[in-house]
C-alpha cells in the first residue's frame, strides 16, 4: 500500500526531537547499529519489480549525520523535510542539528518501514540502547530475540475464525462516503513546508475534562476542531475523514509486535450545519467512533487486501487498490502520546519533540497530531505556493482555536 502511495506523495514520517544539550554522536551511531539487529530494514530497500527488500549495503554512518547550525536552529525544518532515496540507501535518516548549545534530533524514516505507532518503538528501543551504552553496556541484551514479525497475522492469529469472518462481511464505513472539500488550489510554483500549531497544554486539558461526560475521546475532540475548520476555511457543510486506528490494538495484552506498519481507518461523515455548536459536532464524532470501535470493520481493508495481494500480479493489485480505496484527499492522523520517560536518550534532556507525516501536493492536504508533556503538536507537510500555505496555516490554527474556544 505504501508503495502505491508514492505515486500520490512521498511517504515519509519526522519526529523531530530537541535535546537540552548536545547528544554523543558516536555513541549515537553505535546505538543505531545495535537497532538494526531489531529493524533490518533500516538498512534494505526495496524492489518494486520483484516486492522484496533487499540488503542495500548500508550501516549507521549512512544513517546518522551532522548538521552545524550555530543560532540557527531552522535548519531542523530543512532536515524533516529532507527526502530520501527509495533506490539506495538506508530507509531512515538521523540528522543531528548542532547549535551552540543543544542538539535537535531530525529523524525521517521510510513509511514503508513502519507506521507512526512503528516510529515510536523504534526510537523507544533507540532511546533505551543510547542509554545503556552511556551506562558502560553494549545493549545487545536489548535487541536479543526482539520480534521481527512483520504481517498482519500478529493481529489476526488473535481473533479466531469468527471474528475473521464478522470483519470480513461487515459493512465498511466508505472511502468514498461523503464529500471532500477543495482546500488547496496548487495553481502556484510549490515548494515544501513544514506548519506547526501548538494547543496549550490548559487548553487540551480543559478541553478533555469538558468532553469526558460526553464520552469524548481527545482524538474525537480534534477530529471535530478539524471538520469544523475546513468546512469553515470552504463552505463545504459536508466532509468524511479517515481516522487511523493502531491495529496493535486487537493483539492480546502484553504481546510484543515487530516494527512494521499495522494501520487501517476509521471513517467519520459529518454534515455541520451553520448554527451547530461545537458540542454538538463533539457528540457525533464521538457516537460515530464508539460505534467504530466497539467492531472489527476497520480489519475488513487490511483483510480482503493482504488476501489478493497473495494471488494477484502487481499492477492489477494496484489498480484494485486505486479503485477501491486509494488516497484520500483530506486526510487526519494522529500518532498519540510520546512518552518522555522513554524518550530520554541517557542523560540528556528531551525538551520537546513532535511527529509529522507525508508531504501532500495539492489537493491533497493532511493534518497531523502528537502530544508531548500534554500539549499536542498539529503538523502539516506540504507543496505549497504563498496561497496555499496562508491556506493550510489558517486551517491549523482554526482546529487550534476551535479547541481553545471550547476549552474557555
Amino acid at each position: 500500500m505504501q508503495s502505491f502511495y508514492r505515486e500520490e506523495h512521498d511517504p515519509l514520517i519526522r519526529c523531530e526531537i530537541d535535546l537540552g544539550s548536545h547528544v554523543d554522536v558516536s555513541l549515537l551511531r553505535d546505538a543505531v547499529g545495535v537497532s538494526i539487529a531489531a529493524a533490518p530494514l533500516v538498512s534494505c530497500v526495496f524492489d518494486e519489480r520483484t516486492g522484496r527488500w533487499i540488503e542495500a549495503g548500508c550501516d549507521a554512518t549512512d544513517v546518522v549525520c551532522v548538521v552545524d547550525a550555530g543560532n540557527d536552529l531552522s535548519l531542523a525544518c530543512s532536515e524533516l523535510l529532507r527526502p530520501l532515496d527509495h533506490h539506495a540507501g538506508p530507509r531512515m535518516h538521523i540528522g543531528v542539528v548542532r547549535g551552540n548549545e543543544a542538539d535537535s534530533l531530525c529523524v525521517v524514516v521510510d513509511h514503508m518501514f513502519c507506521d507512526g505507532a512503528g516510529l515510536k518503538q523504534y526510537l523507544y528501543l533507540l532511546a533505551r540502547i543510547y542509554t545503556a551504552m552511556e551506562g558502560g553496556s553494549d545493549g545487545l541484551d536489548l535487541v536479543r530475540g526482539y520480534p521481527l514479525r512483520r504481517d498482519l497475522g500478529q493481529v489476526t492469529q488473535n481473533l479466531g475464525a469468527k471474528n475473521r469472518l464478522r470483519a470480513v462481511l461487515s459493512k465498511g464505513a466508505g472511502v468514498g462516503a461523503g464529500s471532500t472539500p477543495q482546500l488547496l488550489s496548487g495553481n502556484g510554483p510549490a515548494e515544501a513546508h513544514l506548519i506547526r500549531v501548538t494547543i496549550a497544554a490548559s487548553s487540551l486539558s480543559t478541553a478533555a475534562d469538558m468532553a469526558r461526560p460526553m464520552g469524548a475521546t481527545v482524538n474525537d475532540l480534534l477530529l471535530a476542531a478539524y471538520a469544523r475548520a475546513l468546512c469553515k476555511r470552504t463552505g463545504c457543510t459536508d466532509v468524511t475523514l479517515p481516522c487511523p486506528v493502531d491495529l496493535r490494538r486487537f493483539g492480546h495484552p502484553g504481546q510484543s509486535f515487530g516494527i512494521c506498519n499495522l494501520t487501517s481507518n476509521y471513517f467519520c461523515h459529518l454534515t455541520i450545519r451553520d448554527d451547530e455548536g461545537f458540542d454538538e459536532v463533539l457528540a457525533d464524532v464521538a457516537g460515530q467512533m464508539r460505534e467504530q470501535k466497539e467492531g472489527v470493520g476497520c480489519l475488513q481493508g487490511p483483510l480482503l487486501f493482504h488476501a489478493i495481494a497473495r494471488v494477484l500480479p502487481r499492477n492489477a493489485l494496484r489498480r484494485i487498490f486505486f479503485a477501491v480505496a486509494g488516497v484520500p484527499v483530506v486526510s487526519y492522523t494522529n500518532l498519540g502520546i510520546l512518552d518522555e520517560g522513554r524518550l530520554a536518550f541517557g542523560s540528556t534532556e528531551t525538551r520537546g519533540t513532535f511527529i509529522a507525516t507525508a508531504t501532500k501536493r495539492p489537493p491533497s492536504f493532511q493534518l497531523s497530531a502528537s502530544t508531548f508533556r500534554g500539549s499536542c503538536a498539529l503538523t502539516s507537510c506540504l507543496y505549497a505556493d504563498e496561497s496555499d500555505l496562508a491556506v493550510a496555516e489558517g486551517v491549523l490554527g482554526g482546529v487550534r482555536d476551535e479547541i481553545v474556544r471550547f476549552s474557555a
